[in-house]
């Protein structure tokens, strides 16, 4: 099994922090299943590694579809595929900023009229697919195709104790103890990111079989970070 599998987020529960955006999608979710209708589409805005993949995927199951994601930019055949042999699912277009603005232009009409409009003049006609952009870069989005977006929830800053809990879950999804002041120290020297909780925890468990009984400062040491998260780069930076 892939380590992102065990790290893998697959239910809200479980999905730690993010109250209000969590709260706000429950609500459109719900709202969408009991009228029988489509999600709209949704623009998730927030800092690299902070779960938006994990979060579309989670939008997916709890709609009972089939979720597929892409990262922009996207060649037109691949976009044509989208439209016509994926209806129903959840699509997740990822760095929707790195297109170009011609390309972001290309979707105005796919979110808002359900049409994908080809160089050759084609149109391409779609239905029931609820497509998931999201951006790290939001004003690098051109403000037409922001404004499309029925449902742009932004990501909020982790804290700390939020960190700690995201800790835990992937050290318990490996069989890794850890004490709940081993956990807010991994939380806290993961600099406010879930992702690079990863490394931290893929690190503590390949020194477990490697030294046998490594502390979480052997991880750190590893992975040249401090306790607040600071990599030798960062520490040039600022000092």
């Amino acid at each position: 099994m892939a380590l992102d599998d065990d790290f893998r987020v697959a239910q809200w529960e479980r999905f730690v922090g993010q109250p209000r955006m969590k709260q706000r999608l429950k609500v459109h979710i719900q709202a969408a299943l009991s009228r029988d209708e489509t999600l709209p589409h949704v623009l998730l805005s927030g800092p690299p590694g902070f779960g938006k993949t994990s979060l579309s995927a989670i939008i997916a199951k709890e709609l009972g579809r089939t979720f597929k994601a892409f990262t922009m930019p996207l060649e037109e055949k691949v976009m044509v595929q989208i439209a016509l042999k994926m209806h129903g699912d959840v699509i997740l277009l990822d760095e929707v900023h790195r297109a170009s603005k011609s390309q972001q232009e290309k979707l105005l009409p796919l979110i808002e009229d359900n049409e994908l409009h080809l160089k050759s003049g084609r149109i391409v006609y779609t239905n029931d697919l609820t497509i998931i952009a999201a951006t790290t870069e939001r004003d690098k989005v051109i403000a037409p195709l922001y404004d499309r977006f029925t449902i742009k929830p932004d990501f909020e800053q982790y804290t700390d104790d939020e960190l700690g809990q995201i800790v835990a879950n992937m050290a318990s999804n490996l069989s890794i103890r850890l004490t709940e002041e081993e956990q807010v120290k991994l939380g806290k020297a993961s600099g406010g990111v879930p992702r690079n909780a990863r490394q931290l925890i893929a690190a503590l468990r390949d020194l477990q079989q490697v030294m046998g009984d490594p502390t979480v400062d052997d991880a750190l040491d590893l992975c040249q970070v401090d306790e607040n998260g600071l990599s030798p780069q960062h520490r040039k930076l600022l000092f």
